[in-house]
């Protein structure tokens, strides 16, 4: 391995004020292409400003920022200074170029190829830029702080991400005496690299393409909006419609409710009185009979008296010339006549009685 140049304070401290000036820049558009397959528009502020004056004049700095376009972005048509970005500066008097920041170069979402398309198009500026491919790279302790703020499930992953993104670029990792640093031989071993299926730079025809198919899609996405718009109005009212016919239901339902319980009631009791008729009935019934058992005991004592059987023989003797027989009961017979008469009566009632309980 080469013999590793440590960063130099001064040219850091120029950097970092560059860094925080306001420079001119231009913006450059790229597509992403998200895990789903769907696509987002990203865009790439470029910064290539040569300083003058000073101990470092003629020093190049680069930069290049990166932030997602839309309404849905982190910092709407704002770049964040922590965040998606790297720079460079080129000290030509020494020959050498220190990469930045300090802090490392943290991607807000990993794994859509964002880091090493931010660290391509910085080397895309360095090497059509000023500085000598003989130019040394500085040696940049790798910062801690971003790993350690990662879940420890999460480091084993981005330590594969950092090696994929600047060994693909021409760095070297090291863990020399303990300290992981990164860094380059020469300017010369570095090359733009980066995944162009996850990320594809856009030329100015190529983003007016797609601003173009964007208000298509959302002139079609406002007309389809429209006609929505009308079938939810329809079904709106198909709802309140239905609503209307759903109470006008519930009304007639409670109405028969009540009804039915109103006819359950009277059945109930019309079922009360033919009960109390059945058990009036059945009282008479056993009176019946007990007054026809009497009046039978009685019709056979009656033939069982022979006095009262000579008296009859008696009175039917007195009328011989009646051309008619004539025979007169008595009044136990009577009263047993009469008796089953009635008892016929009350079972025809009661019979009645039960045919229209049921």
């Amino acid at each position: 391995m080469a013999q590793q140049i440590h960063q130099d304070s001064a040219l850091l401290t120029l950097a970092r004020k560059l860094d925080k000036s306001p420079l001119p820049s231009s913006d450059r558009a790229c597509l992403i292409t998200l895990p789903d397959g769907s696509t987002r528009l990203g865009v790439t502020q470029v910064v290539n400003f040569v300083h003058h004056g000073g101990e470092f004049a003629g020093a190049l700095f680069g930069r290049v920022s990166f932030r997602f376009a839309g309404e849905n972005s982190e910092l709407s048509n704002a770049f964040s200074p922590t965040h998606d970005v790297a720079w460079f500066i080129v000290d030509h008097k020494n020959g050498v170029v220190q990469f930045g920041p300090q802090d490392g170069l943290i991607v807000r979402h990993p794994g859509l190829g964002i880091g090493s398309y931010i660290v391509g198009q910085l080397l895309r500026i360095l090497s059509g830029g000023t500085a000598h491919g003989s130019y040394k790279v500085v040696t940049t302790e790798l910062p801690q702080i971003a790993l350690d703020a990662l879940p420890a499930a999460l480091r084993a992953e981005n330590e594969r991400r950092i090696e994929n993104v600047f060994g693909n670029a021409g760095f070297y990792l090291s863990s020399a005496a303990g300290v992981r640093v990164i860094g380059a031989r020469k300017v010369a071993e570095l090359k733009p690299h980066w995944n162009w299926e996850k990320v594809k730079f856009l030329n100015p025809g190529q983003l007016i393409d797609i601003a173009a198919n964007s208000i298509n899609g959302c002139r079609s996405a406002e007309t389809a909006r429209g006609a929505l718009s009308v079938q939810v109005e329809a079904l709106k009212n198909e709802l309140a419609s239905a609503a209307d016919n759903l109470e006008a239901y519930k009304t007639e339902l409670r109405a028969l409710s009540e009804r039915r319980a109103a006819d359950l009631l009277q059945a109930a009791e019309r079922e009360a009185q033919l009960v109390s008729g059945l058990e009036d009935a059945e009282a008479d019934l056993f009176r019946v009979t007990g007054e026809m058992d009497e009046a039978k005991a009685a019709y056979l004592q009656l033939l069982s008296d022979p006095a009262r059987a000579t008296a009859t023989e008696i009175r039917s003797a007195t009328h011989p010339s009646s051309p008619h027989f004539i025979i007169e009961l008595g009044r136990q017979t009577r009263i047993l006549a009469w008796a089953l008469v009635a008892g016929c009566i009350v079972l025809g009632a009661a019979g009645l009685a039960i045919q229209a309980f049921r």
